[in-house]
Formats: C-alpha cells, sequence, structure tokens
C-alpha cells in the first residue's frame, strides 16, 4: 500500500497538480500591444458562480473555443472576465452568454466598449 502511495505522489510532483495548461494562457505582451490597438473592443462580463481559478480556467476555455479573441483576462474575486476582441469581429452579448451558460455558469451583466473607455 505503501509503494502505490509513493507512486501516486511521485505521478503528482512529476506531471503536475493543478497547473494552468498552456493553451489557456494568454501571452502578455500580444494582449498589452493589442489592447493599446485602435481595432480593440472589450466585454467585461460579470459572472455569477466564478469562485475558485479552476472555474475561470473552464470559462477562459468555453470563451475561447466559441469566440474569436485577442485574450481574456479572468478576475475570479471580483466575479470578473473581460473578453477582448478585434472591431470586425461580430461579437454580441446573446454570443457571451450562450457560451458563459455553457460552461455552467449564469451571466449577471455584460458591458461592450472600446479599450480606450
Amino acid at each position: 500500500m505503501k509503494k502505490l502511495f509513493y507512486l501516486l505522489l511521485c505521478a503528482i510532483f512529476t506531471f503536475g497538480f493543478g497547473s494552468t495548461p498552456d493553451n489557456l494562457e494568454t501571452p502578455t505582451n500580444s494582449l498589452s500591444t493589442f489592447k493599446n490597438n485602435s481595432s480593440c473592443q472589450k466585454a467585461i462580463i460579470q459572472v455569477a458562480g466564478m469562485t475558485c481559478s479552476m472555474c475561470a480556467q473552464g470559462i477562459q476555455k468555453r470563451l475561447n473555443q466559441d469566440i474569436v479573441n485577442q485574450g481574456i483576462e479572468t478576475d475570479f474575486e471580483n466575479k470578473v472576465v473581460t473578453l477582448y476582441y478585434e472591431n470586425n469581429i461580430n461579437v454580441s452579448k446573446d454570443n457571451i452568454d450562450q457560451s458563459i451558460q455553457s460552461a455552467g455558469y449564469i451571466t449577471e451583466s455584460i458591458t461592450m466598449a472600446s479599450c480606450y473607455e
């Protein structure tokens, strides 16, 4: 039984536990550069029930699957997701709401704005 425990423990340390997959992270440099672009638009989404980093990762993954975007920032402490996209991309509140619901959460509010506001 001890051997099984040690094998499991070694596997966790070897393969990681609770790490963020690389494909969910938005490169900081490209997003900060995009925010200064005149074509930058953002949707600020208040999400009920987003209480931890795993919740935020699930929502981020779903939005990346459903909506063409330049980057996503999540703040699970304040239950806010900010989706950045180009102004020539058709992003609607309904699309965002459906994506959030597909991830298993409820959208409380969505504010669409230019990145300069």
